[in-house]
């Protein structure tokens, strides 16, 4: 069985940049993905291998996930995550090794929703630094295929604010 985790990039600042690639993110973003990172490695879901869009927000956000949940592995930035669609997503995806049991895509909407729907068949919201995690059976990464996988559970920073008592 393989595990996928599918991030959005943390809340991004729509004032702070001219473009959309190298927009920062804000101050709640910044936030968000340590905790998020955090709940990972309480979760004991250490991904083998972590794949980002180089957008900037999107970058320091697997950056803070990373550092936060003390992942072992750098990040790798894929630049087919940037602008992509849920079925360039998916070629990427086979084409990671099958040694890697858990993979985690930190990227962009609509492309994630459109992902989580191929994969699963339902169709889900991922705000800001909302993770799903999606279970295939499947042996080896190209073998994935919709609808492969089914989802285990869907995590908004929102809630998780919530149960830590903060504010935001």
């Amino acid at each position: 069985m393989k595990t996928l985790l599918l991030m959005r990039h943390g809340k991004s600042d729509w004032s702070a940049s001219d473009g959309d690639f190298d927009r920062p993110l804000t101050k709640r973003g910044w936030d968000d993905a340590p905790m998020v990172g955090r709940m990972l490695a309480d979760a004991h879901l250490i991904p083998d291998r972590v794949l980002t869009s180089p957008a900037v927000r999107a970058w320091t956000t697997a950056k803070l996930v990373a550092g936060a949940g003390e992942f072992p592995d750098e990040p790798v930035k894929a630049g087919g995550l940037y602008e992509s669609t849920a079925d360039e997503c998916l070629e990427l995806l086979r084409r990671q090794s099958g040694k890697d049991d858990i993979v985690m895509v930190v990227g962009h909407n609509p492309t994630l929703e459109d992902l989580v729907e191929a994969l699963c068949g339902a169709r889900v919201r991922l705000p800001t630094a909302a993770v799903a995690c999606l279970d295939a059976e499947i042996d080896d990464w190209q073998d994935l295929s919709p609808p492969a996988c089914a989802l285990r559970w869907l995590v908004i920073p929102r809630f998780l604010r919530r149960i830590s008592g903060r504010r935001g």
